[in-house]
């Protein structure tokens, strides 16, 4: 939001640099209210280090194995966008940083 206006890379740096400060200051990864975010970020995460270590070893990894892994990343992501959606309508007080977070879940529209 906001880089289509931006005139020059000057502006678009510090657009950036504000969101990242946003996000900073407005992290919920921390707050036991919004565990459910953190547990679905952890699962997400653990897929992809399952997947980036079966890729590493691509001679010896089993297609199964990737499509397996692939498949519970594809859930996993469902779950965390879900659980994002669903507190950013239920929370209006944080919505901003719920829809900020699915945005970003979802940037180029791929799953909508």
């Amino acid at each position: 939001d906001g880089l289509a206006l931006c005139r020059d890379i000057g502006e678009a740096r510090a657009l950036h640099g504000a969101k990242l400060a946003q996000m900073r200051t407005s992290c919920i990864l921390g707050s036991p209210a919004h565990r459910s975010v953190k547990v679905a970020v952890d699962r997400l995460l653990d897929y992809c280090l399952e997947l980036r270590h079966h890729a590493d070893q691509l001679g010896g990894t089993d297609v199964r194995d990737v499509s397996r892994i692939a498949k519970h990343f594809d859930d996993a992501h469902f779950l965390l966008r879900s659980v994002v959606a669903k507190l950013q309508r239920a929370e209006p007080i944080t919505r901003p940083i719920f829809a900020d977070l699915h945005q970003r879940l979802n940037f180029n529209g791929f799953y909508d």
